[in-house]
């Protein structure tokens, strides 16, 4: 009798052994149709983050040609080219302004990486301020070679800047650019 009790346990191990190893099996599907899931969501939000930048590239694009289309049509609106307003420029600005000016000096053409790698900041912001001059009444001149924008300032304003500081660089700003 102790022999049919103990071969009657061990048949029921190896069912309850049979019933666990068929739920982890059924866990383990589970889990791996969530990760292909997982996996396939991923690679939709990566194709839409790189959409994404692309289409703030070309915005970035439009709004440095709306900028040029902007400094055309004041040429073209009967403004004297030689009375430029420019509105007060912070501290940043004037270095951005300063640096564009002292470059400019260089037969190198001027580009947002080159003024970022003069001021050691990063090309956006760079970009962005040269924007923010734009705004404020610096008449920059941008080109297109490709994917590269080059930027100068308008050679008649450039002239007049050396003899009046229609920008009203300080002092100070002076200073700490000719120190780089």
């Amino acid at each position: 009798m102790l022999n049919t009790d103990f071969w009657g346990a061990n048949s029921k191990i190896s069912e309850l052994k049979n019933a666990i190893k068929s739920s982890f099996l059924k866990i383990k599907e589970e889990l791996n149709q969530h990760l292909d899931t997982i996996n396939d969501n991923t690679a939709e939000i990566q194709s839409n983050y790189d959409s994404t930048n692309r289409i703030e590239a070309k915005i970035d694009k439009l709004n440095e040609r709306i900028e040029d289309l902007e400094l055309l049509f004041r040429s073209y609106n009967n403004e004297s080219i030689t009375s430029f307003k420019i509105k007060t420029l912070t501290k940043r600005e004037q270095e951005i302004f300063l640096a564009l000016y002292t470059l400019e000096q260089d037969t190198e053409p001027v580009t947002y990486a080159r003024i970022a790698h003069f001021l050691a900041l990063s090309p956006y912001i760079v970009e962005g301020y040269i924007s923010n001059l734009i705004g404020k009444g610096v008449p920059v001149i941008k080109s297109y070679s490709g994917d590269m924008v080059f930027i100068r300032l308008d050679p008649i304003f450039r002239e007049i800047q050396a003899k009046r500081n229609l920008a009203k660089i300080s002092e100070s700003i002076y200073q700490k650019i000719n120190s780089i």
